[in-house]
């Protein structure tokens, strides 16, 4: 007797061998190298690395904000089963804002200090949304109490420069919310706030990601934001994706050494405070792209001949993927 056949769930986003190229002076830069990954529905995914390792550059990919010297030079992207062309502004214009928004770094420089928050808000859903303005101010409010607003009706009618930054921060969060998209990517959304205010923001994250059912692309590089909030993490190294894993995996049994050095170099809560803190010699090289081999090479400390060869995908199974031939050699 045939056993029954299961239905395969199709991932809300599938990002296939992304590629991003930009020119400069002096030739091209390949800033992502063959991205792989997918995010289901309600899961939230933290993309963590240093600083000028592509994180930030491949979700503008995604969302079709590259620079003008940016282009995808190779890769496919599918969103809740169709595949997307991030360069077709008509198709971007109805997902951006809408089926997929994106939180900023900056909140300041995202509000447009001339109108009310209100004002702003009601544009987002103007312009995918044809409801009248009493029901489209109804939906605002709502979303700004979402955020933790207890007067939301005060917040709707103040400009930002009127706000505190992680007030602002909030309206950003509900301006990227006022449409109930399918997936959020947040952007570092807590880099310019204080420590208090980055662990409201984060718990209101999850809290909405569990009201709105919606997916959740966390990019930080912050691992002990990564271990509280994600359910899969991809570690990313000189724009290439180095180990991905579900985040209970990943703590309990990192592979790549570049993973297990960032995991070292965060404070311990049990520490008595005499133990110094791990670092990562050198920086990310700023010409990635033209290096041999394991890209973390020259900054490794248990780097082997064989590193200089082409460092293929090795699966440890449970979805657990590294990029490293050493794996079972190094410990930190």
């Amino acid at each position: 007797m045939n056993e029954p056949s299961m239905t395969m769930v199709k991932p809300l986003l599938k990002v296939t061998d992304l590629s991003v190229t930009f020119k400069r002076d002096n030739g091209m830069f390949e800033a992502v190298d063959c991205m792989d990954y997918t995010i289901e529905s309600g899961q939230i995914v933290a993309l963590v690395g240093e600083s000028g390792c592509g994180k930030s550059v491949s979700a503008q990919a995604v969302m079709g904000l590259l620079n003008r010297n940016g282009t995808i030079s190779g890769g496919t992207i599918e969103f809740d089963g169709s595949t997307i062309d991030p360069s077709n502004d008509t198709l971007m214009d109805q997902l951006r804002g809408n089926q997929i928004s994106m939180i900023f770094q900056d909140p300041l420089s995202t509000l447009d200090p001339l109108f009310t928050i209100g004002n702003q808000l009601m544009e987002t859903i103007h312009a995918h949304d044809s409801v009248d303005r009493t029901i489209a101010k109804k939906r605002c409010v709502e979303t700004l109490k979402d955020v933790g607003f207890a007067d939301p009706l005060s917040i709707f009618n103040s400009y930002p420069h009127t706000l505190s930054g992680g007030m602002r921060q909030r309206c950003v969060i509900a301006m990227a919310l006022v449409n109930h998209p399918k997936l959020l990517i947040a952007d570092e959304p807590t880099t310019a706030l204080d420590v208090t205010i980055q662990a409201q923001i984060m718990n209101l994250l999850k809290d909405l990601r569990d009201k709105y059912g919606m997916a959740i692309l966390l990019i930080t590089h912050d691992m002990g934001v990564v271990a509280t909030m994600a359910d899969k993490v991809l570690v990313m190294y000189a724009g290439q994706i180095i180990e991905s894993a579900s985040v209970m995996d990943l703590f309990s049994h990192p592979l790549h050494p570049y993973t297990k050095a960032l995991m070292a170099s965060v404070p311990s809560i049990d520490g008595d405070g005499s133990t110094t803190l791990s670092s990562i010699r050198g920086n990310v090289s700023a010409n990635y792209d033209t290096l041999i081999g394991c890209r973390f090479l020259t900054r490794c400390p248990f780097a082997l001949q064989r590193c200089m060869q082409q460092i293929p995908w090795k699966d440890q199974g449970c979805n657990h993927r590294v990029r490293c031939i050493n794996t079972t050699e190094v410990e930190l």
